[in-house]
């Protein structure tokens, strides 16, 4: 049983929390632009940003056209500060 199902047994409407839900997102882009660097819309951005390193782009000035991006990239601290390079995983241990 999901656990929506579950709250809506309990009298819940089953709504996800959409704050949590908007957050995870930014950081999947995030993430993706890392781990996607030749894929077009990765390359846009670079273009249109350009790069602080291949993690991130440096923080978008401009006040017109770049909102979106710029509420994705705010999250790049929290990101950085809840992840850590593994580099191959070869000496890894779980």
């Amino acid at each position: 049983m999901e656990s929506s199902d579950h709250g809506k047994k309990r009298g819940e409407l089953g709504i996800k929390n959409l704050k949590n839900q908007i957050k995870a997102l930014k950081l999947k882009w995030l993430w993706r632009y890392a781990h996607e660097p030749y894929s077009l819309w990765s390359k846009v951005i670079k273009l249109k940003y350009g790069e602080m390193d291949s993690w991130v782009t440096k923080e978008a000035t401009n006040s017109y056209g770049v909102t979106v991006w710029r509420s994705i990239r705010n999250w790049w601290p929290f990101l950085r500060n809840h992840t850590t390079i593994i580099h191959n995983g070869i000496r890894t241990r779980f």
